[in-house]
């Protein structure tokens, strides 16, 4: 048989094994996140996203699509995404408020994320394996737990996913340029920018990948007229990122989640952002004691914690930097890390009470993933690994992966798991004290609405958690008290007065309280006696 009889018999093989490839990624996501489909709404977010947002309970209607261009009045978001709320009103307007299809849209998103990201870069770097192993780590992964598994992170699969369209199409176009797929590619990255801000970087990217894997420019040429040339090629993503960005930090301010931060030194902003950077590829590595809310200490970091970090950065950067020739797939994952974090992380800008988020790490973790899969296989290759044993490990590491995702999904099945984890990992007093207040303003949150749906075992938990937080708060020892009487705890309601009271000798509303839960008492156990005594006698 000729060469050019065994070409034509190779396209369908290769189409055949990628497909396959894409099916056993959509598979494995689906096997993971099954469970999702019974879970709930979390009171954090998804309240304000959807259960509470009358303009998504109402379905897609076109007072609703309206509302999401034009984002305004009490319900409006932290964030000009129209498109995110289009797609929750769309859920609303096919199942309803039946929480379990909610989800089923998150985890349809991150299967087909991942089959992008899989056929991205293996049609651009032409390494199946090395591609597979990533997209499978990046569905699999504990860290994307949180942006799968909660409704109101919507925002974050779907950005993704017109993100790795546009590379796509851009990737297309240069394989043979035309007006018509460099609109494809631009059209994407608008639909992008309608899902959540964080496309703003993009065209930043778009630079990093001409250098690896298109090598449209190398390090050792002379770059600045090829630089400005590239550039030039990518303006429209560029002129349509200042804008937007701009109306995005119009709106944040607007909203009031900027105004957060004003109380804050700087350096109590950026000490945290850059612990953030240095330690989210440790979380990336050792994947434990993830929790949903980290909450923000307001406080300057000392030194031995960001002079490390810093150092770390830093030196990372510079071997990135020194290697890119030699390894520039290392080059670029660490640099796609950086520029797709920073937004983000708090460095440039405090947005909300939390130092760090999980869920923000869900497009910076290919950058870090492509840095870890492409260093091990050059590694095992100048070692001469066996095939059998590169297999073996990278099945080990899937098998260790997927435990851990399923544990941490366990902690998602509704709001008070959630909580209950969230203090197992961060609730203690040892928190300082904007920390304490941030965690107990959480607390407080849900138990409010616990108490309104007359959930009064999980309402007391979460007062309880609260005030161990602030134990002098009279408004959370009220609550507790009561629902502690509602619930026949009358002894325990008169510990929690009696403990407030130290904090507050001479409160009007403690004093009497504790004089109502002493009449209480005295009748109650007048009641029990008088049960008590025809027993007695018979």
């Amino acid at each position: 048989m000729s060469r050019s009889q065994l070409v034509p018999m190779r396209a369908p093989l290769v189409l055949r094994s990628t497909v396959f490839s894409c099916a056993a990624l959509t598979a494995v996501v689906f096997a993971l996140y099954g469970p999702s489909f019974r879970y709930s709404f979390q009171l954090y977010d998804d309240n304000a996203y959807v259960t509470d947002n009358s303009f998504v309970r109402g379905g897609l209607t076109a007072t609703s699509v309206a509302w999401a261009f034009r984002d305004d009045g009490p319900e409006r978001r932290i964030e000009w995404h129209p498109l995110t709320m289009i797609s929750h009103m769309l859920d609303v307007q096919l199942w309803g408020m039946r929480s379990g299809f909610h989800h089923l849209t998150n985890v349809f998103f991150h299967a087909l994320n991942t089959c992008l990201l899989f056929l991205f870069l293996k049609r651009e770097t032409e390494e199946s394996g090395k591609a597979w192993l990533t997209a499978a780590l990046f569905a699999l992964h504990p860290i994307n737990v949180e942006s799968v598994a909660w409704i109101a992170e919507r925002k974050n699969l779907l950005s993704m996913c017109f993100w790795l369209l546009t590379l796509i199409s851009y990737g297309s176009y240069l394989r043979r340029p035309t007006r018509l797929r460099y609109s494809v590619a631009f059209g994407w990255y608008v639909l992008g920018w309608l899902s959540k801000p964080i496309m703003a970087v993009l065209p930043m990217i778009l630079m990093l990948l001409d250098f690896w894997p298109w090598k449209r420019w190398t390090a050792g040429q002379e770059q600045g007229e090829t630089l400005r040339e590239l550039a030039a090629e990518k303006w429209p993503f560029f002129a349509l990122a200042i804008p937007l960005g701009a109306w995005a930090c119009f709106v944040q301010q607007h909203v009031g989640t900027l105004k957060q931060g004003v109380p804050f030194s700087w350096s109590s902003q950026w000490t945290p952002a850059l612990v953030a950077f240095a330690l989210s590829p440790f979380k990336m590595l050792w994947p434990t004691r993830l929790t949903f809310f980290y909450p923000l200490t307001g406080l300057t970091l000392p030194l031995t914690q960001w002079g490390p970090s810093l150092l770390l950065v830093v030196a990372v950067s510079w071997l990135a930097l020194r290697i890119r020739r030699s390894a520039p797939y290392f080059f670029v994952g660490w640099a796609w890390y950086i520029i797709t974090y920073l937004p983000a992380s708090g460095l440039l800008m405090q947005i909300g009470l939390y130092s760090h988020e999980d869920h923000l790490l869900y497009l910076p973790m290919v950058g870090l993933l492509i840095c870890l899969v492409w260093s091990i296989s050059k590694f095992m290759t100048l070692a001469r690994a066996p095939s059998g044993f590169r297999t073996a490990t990278s099945a080990a590491v899937l098998v260790i992966v997927v435990l851990l995702s399923r544990r941490q999904l366990n902690y998602w099945d509704d709001s008070v798991s959630l909580l209950r984890h969230e203090w197992d990992v961060i609730g203690n007093p040892s928190l300082n004290p904007r920390a304490r207040n941030n965690l107990c303003g959480l607390y407080m949150f849900h138990a409010d609405h616990w108490a309104e749906e007359q959930r009064l075992i999980e309402a007391a938990e979460g007062y309880q958690h609260a005030l161990w937080l602030e134990p002098g708060n009279v408004y959370l020892a009220l609550k507790l008290t009561g629902l502690e009487v509602r619930l026949g705890q009358v002894e325990q309601a008169q510990r929690t007065v009696a403990t407030t009271l130290q904090w507050h000798p001479d409160n009007a509303r403690l004093l009497k309280a504790q004089d109502y839960l002493r009449a209480h008492y005295r009748g109650q156990h007048r009641s029990r006696t008088t049960e008590a005594r025809p027993n007695a006698v018979n």
